[in-house]
Parts: structure tokens; C-alpha cells; sequence
């Protein structure tokens, strides 16, 4: 599959030009814009889809990653604006969930942008108080069980020891962004949103999942996949499935 980019923030594994709606897509922690290429054979051709791409991994690996919310938001915004003439969408799956909701109040709050919907997955709502014990400034072989517990990255990756030295900091760095994170002063969202949550995920419960409801004008219902935190490796059809739904 041949990709092509908007600029280095962004990674489409498909061009369409006719296309009525672009579906940009946010990164859990430690992944790249490639943890989204296999969506492209299987989304609709209403959609063009394009990858977030965040510094400091993949082809941007040389690149000092961000570890802040609040300097990570305004850049990615700055490039996002370059793209959106025509109906967009935001998807955002864990870290990329807070990601994807921080950058949609960040467009409608100093843009006058709103997506057409946002879609949020695998993370608790961030006005909820955090009960998760953050896990980047762990010593090295701790944080390396730790992510062996998370389940999200290759095993492959995590027991080649010197891939894992050039991965290690844009790791900790996401971690970073996601452990220090406390939502940003904004406003509710205008645009709907739809909330999607493993029925086997420990990190996030039902009432974190509800509770994104409190933060737009149009309240949408939980919907939960087979699957633990990484369902979406495992459900990507269905979840195509529901997303093309949410916006027919």
C-alpha cells in the first residue's frame, strides 16, 4: 500500500480526491501513523483517511517528541488547519482520544472549526480524576513490564533490546504527555460525539467512558466491543462499521 502525506504530521495510505469526508486519525502511546494503515482497504470511499503522525516516531523518529497537552495542541492544530477544505472527522484512540478532544475545542474555540463528529475510544473521560499510577519516569526494567502488561506493543519489538533503546525515549515521552495531562480550560463541544470502550479493558470502566458525555451538547450512548484496551486491533471492521454508521 502506497502512502502518501499531507505534510509530516499527517500519513494517507490512499488519496481520493472525491471523497465527501476526511477522517484524521490520533495515535495511542507509542504508536505511529502506521497503527492506522490496514483501515484503508476496508473504510468506505466516502472517507479519505490520514494518520496523525506525532515527532519522535516512525519517519519522524529523529524528532524531539512532545510532553506537554498544551504545547502539543497548538502545533498540531497550526498544520491540521492546512486541511480541512472540506467535512472532516477526528478519531482518537487513548492517548490519541485526549489528543483528538483537545484539538477538536482547541479548532472550535479559536477557529470557528467543528468536525463533523468526533469519536473518542479506550480513555476515560480527562475531567474525571485520574486513578492510573503514571509509569514514565519508572526505572527502565519497570517501565519495560509495564508496557508488557499494557499489551500494546509487538513482542517482537519489545524483546529486541536495541530497537527497544531507539523506542524507549519517544515512550516515556508519550507517557509523559498522557500522564501529566489535565483537560484544558475550553468550552463543551458542539460537534456530536461517539464513545467507544473495550467490555474488557481494566484501564477504563463504564463510568469513565459515560462520563465523556458531560463534555458536548449532544450526548451519545457507550458503545462496547469484544476486547480488552486494544480491541481495536481485533475489531477494526466492526468498528469502520459503526463509525461510517454514526455519520450516514
Amino acid at each position: 500500500m502506497k502512502r502518501r502525506s499531507l505534510s509530516p504530521w499527517f500519513v494517507s495510505w490512499h488519496q481520493r480526491p472525491d471523497a465527501e469526508i476526511r477522517l484524521f486519525c490520533f495515535p495511542f502511546a507509542g504508536g505511529g501513523a502506521s497503527a492506522y494503515r490496514l483501515w484503508a482497504p476496508d473504510i468506505s470511499e466516502n472517507f479519505e483517511l490520514h494518520s496523525v503522525q506525532l515527532p519522535g516516531r516512525e519517519n519522524r523518529l529523529g524528532e524531539e517528541p512532545f510532553t506537554r497537552m498544551n504545547e502539543l495542541v497548538p502545533r498540531l492544530v497550526d498544520e491540521l488547519l492546512q486541511h480541512l477544505d472540506r467535512p472532516y472527522v477526528l478519531f482518537g484512540h487513548s492517548m490519541g482520544a485526549a489528543i483528538a478532544f483537545e484539538v477538536a475545542r482547541h479548532l472550535q474555540e479559536v477557529h470557528g472549526s467543528t468536525p463533523e463528529h468526533l469519536f473518542v475510544s479506550g480513555r476515560s473521560a480527562p475531567h474525571r480524576p485520574s486513578e492510573k499510577t503514571p509509569i514514565y519516569n519508572l526505572p527502565h526494567d519497570d517501565f519495560l513490564t509495564r508496557l508488557k502488561d499494557l499489551d500494546g506493543t509487538p513482542r517482537e519489538v519489545l524483546d529486541h533490546p536495541e530497537l527497544m533503546e531507539l523506542l524507549i525515549p519517544m515512550l516515556r515521552a508519550d507517557f509523559e504527555l498522557d500522564d501529566t495531562y489535565s483537560m484544558l480550560p475550553g468550552p463543551r463541544l458542539a460537534c456530536p460525539m461517539s464513545v467507544y470502550g473495550g467490555n474488557e479493558d481494566p484501564e477504563v470502566d463504564a463510568a469513565c467512558l459515560a462520563a465523556w458525555n458531560d463534555l458536548c451538547f449532544v450526548p451519545e450512548t457507550v458503545t462496547y466491543m469484544d476486547g480488552g484496551h486494544f480491541y481495536i486491533n481485533h475489531q477494526r471492521a466492526s468498528l469502520l462499521e459503526k463509525i461510517e454508521a454514526a455519520l450516514s
